[in-house]
């Protein structure tokens, strides 16, 4: 029972990175007046915000896949989710840093609770599995 509830959290969570895809394409917006992904401290000094957002729309479509793909594998009990679930964390936390904006301010927006969320999955994931 535990399992299942776990995978399907890890499902849910993958599925709201599909929230921040929408934002990207510039279908919907998250919050108003939400600047996320153009305003990357890494991407925005070196491309355009069109770019930027592709780029961001792409990745997270990654991170999307492997959560969902690692909970439907927990819930199956693949013998190989953790290493997808755990490389899910680690790719989507790596993705929310990039398109970080270096500011403190509205952390929520930036994917902030994604990130405590992925520490959390990562962390779970590494000790439960060693």
């Amino acid at each position: 029972m535990l399992y299942t509830i776990i995978g399907i959290f890890i499902i849910l969570h993958g599925i709201i990175h599909g929230f921040y895809i929408g934002h990207s394409l510039k279908f919907f917006e998250l919050s108003p007046g939400m600047r996320w992904p153009i305003d990357s401290w890494i991407l925005s000094r070196i491309s355009n915000d069109k770019t930027i957002r592709f780029i961001a729309s792409i990745l997270l479509l990654v991170a999307l896949a492997g959560f969902v793909l690692g909970g439907f594998a927990l819930l199956l009990d693949l013998g190989w989710h953790q290493y997808i679930i755990f490389g899910s964390s680690f790719f989507s936390t790596f993705v929310y840093i990039l398109f970080w904006n270096k500011t403190t301010k509205k952390l929520h927006d930036q994917g902030g609770i994604g990130i405590l969320i992925n520490v959390l999955i990562f962390s779970v994931t590494y000790f439960v599995y060693q």
